[in-house]
């Protein structure tokens, strides 16, 4: 992850730390050290619903039913955030979900989960 000057706001593994405030500027500057340089509707629509679906369960949300309920086609969260798909779980401002998660993100594939 890039060096930002909120760094210290952030875990060893570049997740935003508890009790830290997320908002659209925080997201936009996430947004582009990761390498995005706009954040299209799709984009807000998807990280609203996984901060969404996270404050509900306190889990991550299955990838297929994301981009079906939001209509954006399969693998939307690929095509919008590229393969890593820890990059819009960071964006979106959420903690660390733990190495299962971690595990379950870093597969190439977000068929089963993200």
């Amino acid at each position: 992850m890039a060096n930002l000057d909120l760094e210290p706001r952030f875990d060893r593994d570049g997740f935003l730390l508890p009790g830290v405030p997320w908002n659209e500027t925080l997201a936009r500057q996430l947004a582009s050290a990761s390498g995005l340089t706009a954040l299209t509707d799709d984009h807000w629509r998807v990280l609203e619903y996984m901060r969404a679906h996270y404050c509900s369960v306190r889990a991550l949300p299955v990838t297929h039913t994301l981009c079906r309920e939001l209509g954006l086609g399969e693998h939307c969260v690929e095509k919008l955030f590229g393969n890593d798909l820890k990059r819009p779980w960071r964006i979106a401002g959420l903690p660390n979900p733990g190495e299962e998660a971690k595990a379950y993100m870093g597969q190439k594939s977000s068929s089963d989960r993200l």
